[in-house]
């Protein structure tokens, strides 16, 4: 059974009359709107088509209401991957040290028959020394990726780029980077290397409006997997990389 879905408008055509007559006296006080007034023929008729208009917009099929909250500047919330604390244990107490790698991936038995069985990817490295029984280390139930090229860019303003991985979870784990050419000066911080090549970090924002102006910005709809560029003027010089 599906949860019932609020309307998107509740306004009833009496209540739109009223806003109506509200808005009239607003903009012009002189006018005292009547039953027989040719004025209130327009805002009844107005009010039943705007009316028509809502008890189809109530009406649409449930997949069409993210197509509408993001034409209102309105995104969805990306998911979240599982964390967990796994826990390593030596098996044999006269090795020597062991190193975890980043990226180990550990499964177990699904508590429901048939469920999908979760994995559980380290994030960081860890070291049981020599001596030592257990060690624990991070881990989110999600993939990872590192170093991962998206598209080349054209120079050209509003670019968009797809993640290969769809949807990408929330976090501080997404960096973006833009590859500039060698000798570029950068700020601390704002570079890194990948296989020997510069990158500049991007930073993300929720509209580039919160970027300075030559700062490097992007924005990241993790739900659809999208990378979108800023956009200026095609008669303008494109922003430093």
């Amino acid at each position: 059974m599906s949860i019932p879905v609020p309307n998107l408008d509740d306004r009833s055509f009496m209540e739109l009359v009223a806003s109506a007559r509200e808005r009239i006296r607003q903009v012009d006080p002189s006018w005292e709107p009547t039953v027989h007034d040719p004025g209130m023929v327009l805002v009844e008729a107005f009010a039943h088509l705007t009316d028509m208009l809502i008890y189809r917009l109530n009406r649409v099929p449930e997949k069409l209401y993210t197509v509408y909250l993001n034409l209102l500047g309105t995104a969805l919330r990306p998911p979240h991957a599982a964390q967990a604390l796994l826990e390593f244990t030596r098996t044999d107490p006269k090795a020597g040290p062991v190193t975890i790698p980043k990226g180990t991936q550990v499964g177990c038995q699904p508590g429901v028959p048939g469920a999908p069985q979760p994995v559980f990817t380290t994030t960081e490295d860890a070291l049981l020394p020599a001596g030592g029984q257990t060690v624990q280390v991070p881990a989110v139930d999600a993939v990872l990726h590192e170093a991962v090229p998206v598209g080349t860019g054209t120079g050209r303003p509003g670019q968009v780029a797809q993640l290969p991985a769809v949807p990408a979870v929330a976090g501080e784990g997404l960096a973006v980077g833009i590859e500039v050419p060698e000798g570029t000066q950068l700020r601390s911080g704002n570079a890194v290397l990948v296989e020997g090549r510069p990158f500049r970090i991007c930073r993300e924002v929720e509209a580039f409006a919160d970027a300075g102006p030559d700062e490097a910005a992007v924005r990241v709809d993790r739900s659809a997997g999208t990378l979108a560029f800023p956009w200026w003027p095609e008669d303008e010089p494109a922003p430093p990389p």
